[in-house]
């Protein structure tokens, strides 16, 4: 058998056909386009570790020094909404980071920090002006 007709798709898919059955060629294409996608998925991943969920997340950690002068200098209004849009930052990245398979190691470490800390620095400065009982 000549080289060149081994490389030929229509002799490839009979011989497929003949071989494994017609849905065999079919089931063996789907399942490595789907190979294909996750490989450059798992790529995108890796490469593009500050996507948007990672940058509410650096704007919420950015946010708390703000809310803690805020919150000490006692605009209590301004303070109440900044913790606000913080809060709701964190329910956006969380959000976009399932939707869109955005989920990264640096997210995975970085998110819950932001919250502990967010809600650490305003237990601590309520209790320190007397706000709360502690």
């Amino acid at each position: 058998m000549p080289f060149l007709l081994k490389r030929d798709p229509a002799y490839r898919q009979k011989r497929s056909d003949a071989i494994y059955g017609r849905n065999a060629f079919f089931l063996f294409h789907f399942v490595h386009k789907a190979f294909l996608n996750e490989r450059v998925a798992i790529r995108s991943k890796r490469e593009d570790s500050m996507n948007l969920p990672n940058k509410l997340t650096i704007l919420r950690v950015i946010l708390i020094p703000v809310f803690i002068i805020f919150l000490t200098k006692e605009y209590y209004y301004i303070s109440g909404i900044l913790f606000v849009a913080a809060s709701i930052t964190d329910a956006l990245d969380g959000y976009l980071a399932r939707k869109y398979n955005l989920i990264t190691d640096f997210g995975k470490i970085i998110d819950p920090l932001a919250d502990k800390l967010l809600i650490t620095s305003a237990l601590i400065c309520l209790v320190q002006l007397g706000s709360i009982a502690g």
